[in-house]
């Protein structure tokens, strides 16, 4: 049986396996370089990520917050579940595993996408070229859930829904519910896109592809009538009710796993957290978003790649056009034509969804978010579209197969310089070929060894990011930006937390203490740097990342009555987007009395605190962590 499903492969199935192996070699020859993730490990993203990945392999709650106790998940729980069980699996360290399932990532993504491109044009050659365009080698390393949504969830949902869509039946319906639930706990942005393109499809199947349209020749003039096909929607209609209606409890209560609490508790209200926001009412903003979106998709020359991609992209969208204007492209069948229409319609009104949602409900899902995830399928979709549109046009389908394979070599051969090219200029790629530094390894491994997953570890914004993406331990706070639960209080964290470590009143600094189960304090050298820059005159010269909460009257009092010190500002939230791109917010930001390097905190703290470790590098001291018990 084996042999046979062999000698059925076609030239384009052994290609694909080719190109796959030629993935898995560039891809190795980059992560073999790798001795830590190439991301800042204050604050970067890839770190936050392993945190998550941390958090699940050492016994926590996959459907709870990896950073801090009692709140929902920062980043999406399908990504670092996976590569969490992968990890303990096959035993290794949570960077390996992150690496080793980038490459698992190639294979399956590869496979999605190829099969997916041929059900829709019934054209292995085409679906070769698709999937080297929607999968360019640049795509990998994935070591985050954003892009691990990207190359394989995105595909296989648009690839179960196109099965739906065709087949109609019970079985599609399962498989498309399944698909539409794990794609709802890989990225929030994703649920949004998901949601809208079902909406969009139950809409299309059950009312407007019986919409019919019908010419009228009166004298010069064409009139188009649209007539309804009553008789067919009324035979349907029922039968396409339940099949979404199963899609829909299967999807949706699935995606409960994440968005239970956020759907029936928080009821969609956010705590109102202050992080990077962009001015999306701003008609220069606005202007400049439609200015990119076009260069991106449509004027992108920047090489043979982007060049090719913008033309046919639109050849594609000028072909769907005249697919439903005139007679000329009628060939194509009608199912995937509409198909394609209907994601091209979803992508682009997920791309631009802020203009409506934004002035009318004052919500988005992130002005590019959606985007990502909807804009490379349609693009991809539309330029094997137009390809395959201007060939029949130009009536030289005999060559088509040659055509679309000189198309193929000519990508294949771009890919090692652009993939060499993109390494070099990361930023990152020399921090990720250098180890950590040794207190961070040492750090993390006497908290692995030492210390229960659920332990809270009391520090700065930065340094709670840092020792919670080795370890995979909370704290009170960490990086206010994307990295928290969006409903969770982050604001009255920071100002407990600043009642803690500088607060005068030790009744308080007790309760809160208690409030927040605090285990262990972690400091190292970096402690006062992560905040504030000082001069040789004590004076605060600039800042990074202090404590942060939003400017209010009630903000303002509660750390007036504990003689917390701050300082006013309108400025960024993060410290890492900064620029007109950005709004601006009114902060109240914690401005400490330092006690001394290290100790920094109230010496009234020290009587519930004991020494369990320490690194020193000679005579220095890098890294402290103390156990802090409260009576």
């Amino acid at each position: 049986m084996n042999l046979s499903r062999l000698k059925n492969l076609r030239w384009q199935d052994l290609l694909l396996i080719g190109i796959i192996l030629m993935y898995l070699f560039l891809q190795n020859g980059i992560i073999s370089q790798y001795k830590a993730l190439p991301s800042p490990v204050y604050g970067g993203d890839y770190y936050f990520q392993l945190g998550s990945i941390n958090h699940i392999r050492y016994g926590g709650n996959p459907l709870g917050s990896s950073s801090v106790l009692d709140s929902e998940p920062g980043f999406f729980i399908l990504y670092s579940s996976l590569v969490a069980v992968f990890a303990n699996l096959l035993s290794l360290e949570s960077i390996e595993a992150m690496f080793y399932f980038s490459q698992l990532l190639i294979l399956t993504s590869f496979i999605v996408v190829y099969y997916f491109l041929y059900y829709l044009f019934k054209d292995k050659t085409l679906a070769l070229l698709g999937v080297v365009i929607y999968l360019p080698i640049t795509r990998f390393p994935v070591l985050k859930y954003t892009e691990f949504t990207i190359v394989l969830m995105m595909p296989l949902f648009f690839f179960s829904m196109f099965y739906l869509f065709k087949i109609g039946s019970l079985k599609s319906g399962v498989i498309a519910g399944i698909v539409y639930g794990l794609c709802a706990i890989s990225h929030g942005a994703a649920f949004f896109v998901i949601n809208v393109f079902f909406m969009v499809l139950f809409l299309y199947m059950a009312f407007f592809q019986y919409i019919i349209p019908n010419k009228d020749l009166k004298g010069d003039r064409i009139r188009i009538k649209l007539n309804l096909d009553k008789s067919n929607l009324k035979r349907n209609l029922s039968h396409t009710l339940k099949l979404f209606l199963i899609v829909f409890v299967i999807g949706f209560s699935i995606s409960l796993l994440y968005w239970f609490k956020p759907i029936f508790i928080y009821h969609g209200k956010t705590s109102g957290i202050l992080t990077a926001s962009y001015p999306l009412t701003s008609p220069e903003y606005q202007s400049n978003f439609l200015m990119n979106f076009l260069r991106g998709n449509f004027l992108n020359f920047r090489n043979f790649i982007t060049s090719f991609t913008s033309i046919f992209f639109s050849v594609g969208v000028v072909s769907l056009f005249l697919y439903f204007l005139s007679e000329k492209l009628k060939f194509w069948d009608k199912l995937i034509a509409n198909y394609i229409c209907l994601v091209f319609l979803t992508a682009i009104f997920a791309s631009f969804h802020f203009l409506l949602t934004e002035p009318l409900l004052g919500i988005n899902f992130h002005p590019t978010r959606p985007m990502m995830f909807t804009m490379p399928i349609a693009k991809t979709i539309l330029v094997l579209f137009g390809i395959s549109s201007l060939i029949h046009l130009i009536k030289i389908e005999k060559y088509k197969e040659y055509l679309i394979l000189v198309l193929l070599v000519s990508v294949l051969i771009q890919q090692p310089s652009i993939l060499s090219d993109s390494i070099e200029n990361n930023v990152w790629t020399k921090s990720g070929r250098s180890p950590l530094p040794e207190h961070f390894e040492e750090m993390s491994k006497w908290v692995i060894e030492n210390t229960d997953v659920n332990d809270v570890f009391l520090s700065t914004n930065e340094l709670s990011f840092a020792f919670n993406a080795l370890t995979g331990r909370k704290g009170v706070v960490t990086r206010r930006v994307s990295h928290h639960s969006p409903f969770l209080d982050i604001d009255q964290r920071e100002a407990d937390l600043a009642i803690i470590l500088y607060g005068e009143d030790d009744s308080k600094r007790r309760e809160l203490l208690k409030k927040y189960d605090v285990d262990y304090l972690y400091w190292n050298y970096y402690w006062i740097q992560s905040e504030y820059t000082i001069d040789q005159n004590g004076r605060i010269v600039s800042w990074y990342d202090p404590l942060i909460t939003k400017d209010t009257p009630y903000f303002r009092e509660y750390l007036d009555s504990y003689n917390i010190r701050y300082y006013p500002l309108n400025t960024y939230p993060d410290p890492s987007k900064r620029g007109e791109e950005y709004a601006k917010s009114d902060l109240l930001l914690i401005v400490p009395q330092y006690r001394s390097l290290e100790q920094p905190w109230s010496e009234a703290l020290d009587k519930y605190m004991s020494l369990v470790w320490e690194y020193k590098e000679g005579d220095s001291t890098i890294a402290r962590i103390y156990r802090i018990k409260v009576e």
